[in-house]
């Protein structure tokens, strides 16, 4: 996605490091059921771009049979309470979509466990990795830059998705505002208030700012997983680390998203129905081996999907 980071010293690199806990945690610890990753240690240049992290991620030694806990089977590609996609780049088992409730609804960039699959209690350990790659990229309220392109939202708390276990508020919403971007985030991280834009806001999230009303929505940068499912980085994301940062950027959408998608087999596959009446318009041509989709949506998930797309694809002919 980023292709190029414009450091003022040409010598310099972005670099993380991503740990795996050399002991697992055992689940049957009430306290400590629940997988985690944690981005931490940021380093910055002088002029304020983010140049690494390190990256430190939990695993289970037993899974309980609760929903979405982990427990001991033989599943194919399960380990330590995550999903080890052996394939992260074909989404064929990220093809089921939902319309609600909010905290379950698909877009562009979020997919679910595809029926049938035998992986749907488990977190996709790829898509935590990059919600831990955005924060080393410098979408986290350590930097200073990235805090400088958000305000605070006064008399807002943060979603209900990020209350504590006893129902009090850990964060207030933060709309963030670039040349290419405005979205809403939250500072609630880890039943705490990080003090600055941490983490995009939940689904169902409504906040007001100098009169824009911004929305949160299903996205990979979610304080926490809620579903079992593919998240990808979304436009949004990119746009603010090449607004923020002068990171040169793809659009995300152009790599890969969950309405136009190539399966394994090479079928290329354009599902709009979770959608439902929304009059969009997808305009198809071919050249040079590739086949060029365009999708134009008249009325796509708030706060997350892109007005328009384009992708290509390899074509079989």
């Amino acid at each position: 996605m980023v292709t190029n980071f414009h450091y003022l010293d040409p010598a310099q690199e972005f670099n993380v490091s991503i740990f795996m806990s050399p002991t697992g945690t055992d689940s049957q610890i009430i306290d400590n059921r629940n997988l985690s990753a944690k981005t931490d240690s940021y380093t910055f240049t002088p002029d304020g771009k983010p140049t690494g992290a390190t990256i430190n991620i939990t695993w289970l030694t037993w899974r309980s049979t609760d929903y979405g806990r982990p427990f001991i089977n033989t599943t194919p590609n399960v380990g330590g309470g995550w999903y080890l996609d052996p394939n992260p780049h074909d989404l064929t088992d990220f093809e089921d979509t939902f319309t609600s409730p909010p905290n379950k609804q698909t877009n562009a960039f979020v997919g679910l466990t595809t029926n049938g699959t035998d992986h749907g209690n488990y977190l996709d350990l790829y898509s935590t990795v990059v919600h831990e790659l955005c924060h080393a990229l410098g979408l986290n309220a350590t930097s200073p830059l990235f805090k400088a392109a958000a305000h605070l939202v006064d008399g807002n708390p943060a979603d209900m998705q990020n209350l504590d276990p006893m129902g009090n508020s850990t964060g207030n919403y933060w709309a963030v505002e670039t040349a290419n971007v405005h979205a809403l985030f939250t500072s609630s991280d880890t039943f705490a208030d990080a003090g600055g834009p941490a983490h995009f806001a939940e689904p169902g999230a409504v906040a007001t700012y100098n009169g824009r009303t911004y929305l949160g929505a299903n996205a990979l940068m979610n304080s926490r997983d809620v579903l079992n499912g593919r998240k990808l980085i979304d436009d949004t994301l990119a746009l603010i680390l090449h607004d923020v940062y002068g990171f040169d950027v793809n659009l995300p959408s152009s790599i890969a998203n969950f309405y136009d998608t190539l399966d394994a087999d090479g079928t290329l596959r354009i599902d709009l129905t979770s959608l439902g009446g929304s009059d969009d318009l997808v305009t198809l041509s071919a050249s040079n081996g590739f086949v060029r989709v365009q999708i134009n949506l008249g009325d796509g998930i708030p706060g997350i999907d892109p007005a328009q797309s384009t992708n290509h694809s390899p074509s079989a002919m």
